[in-house]
């Protein structure tokens, strides 16, 4: 039995490295792309205190975003490798400001 689709199709493309394709392959490779999570959104537990008005190294002490140890902070942007534009989920406000990145912390 073989099977018609277009080159785009996952199992199409995996074909090639799988070397075998099936009705059933096709089916969960369906499956897995229907579940797919919709959202990309990343969160992130804050480890420590942070205050941008004690911190030499941002680049705009007003921008930065004030959280506690064990906030939970949602990530909006990360096109930065040394800071990070995110809000603390828990807030009532609505602001979004800088923190640190996980490399920038650790430098």
């Amino acid at each position: 039995m073989t099977l018609k689709s277009s080159k785009n199709e996952p199992a199409a493309i995996l074909e090639p490295v799988c070397g075998v394709r099936t009705a059933l392959s096709d089916l969960y490779l369906e499956q897995l792309l229907q579940n797919k999570p919709k959202s990309d959104k990343t969160y992130m537990r804050a480890q420590f205190d942070y205050d941008p008005s004690k911190d030499d190294l941002i680049p705009c002490k007003e921008a930065g975003l004030k959280f506690w140890t064990g906030d939970v902070i949602h990530i909006i942007n990360k096109q930065d490798p040394n800071w990070w534009q995110a809000r603390v989920e828990s807030s009532t406000a609505d602001f979004a400001g800088l923190v640190p990145s996980p490399e920038l912390q650790e430098w």
